[in-house]
């Protein structure tokens, strides 16, 4: 019965869960702010080494290295694949979390 009038009075209710999913995305946005900083600087790092990376023009073990030492300030489970260079000039770069199979 009690849930029965609470759930009727409407207002009070949402207040009630806008209240929760305040608190909640709180405690989850706090939890990621690290993480969100090493996944901007880790793409100001590729934006810088964008070039480097199309080109790959050095020896791919150095320009790899870089590049996964970067990646994994972000996550240590993450890993990547470039393409070759398409037709009309684009190439693919592709980031996996589960590795590449």
């Amino acid at each position: 019965m009690y849930l029965n009038s609470f759930l009727k009075t409407g207002n009070q209710y949402i207040y009630y869960r806008a209240a929760i999913l305040v608190m909640i995305l709180t405690l989850f946005s706090n939890c990621n702010t690290k993480s969100s900083d090493n996944e901007v600087q880790f793409w100001k790092w590729f934006e810088a080494n964008d070039e480097r990376l199309y080109q790959q023009t050095e020896s791919r073990e150095k320009l790899f290295n870089d590049l996964i030492r970067q990646l994994h300030k972000v996550d240590t489970n993450l890993t990547f694949v470039f393409s070759t260079i398409h037709t009309d000039g684009i190439r693919d770069f592709t980031i996996s979390a589960d590795g590449i199979y």
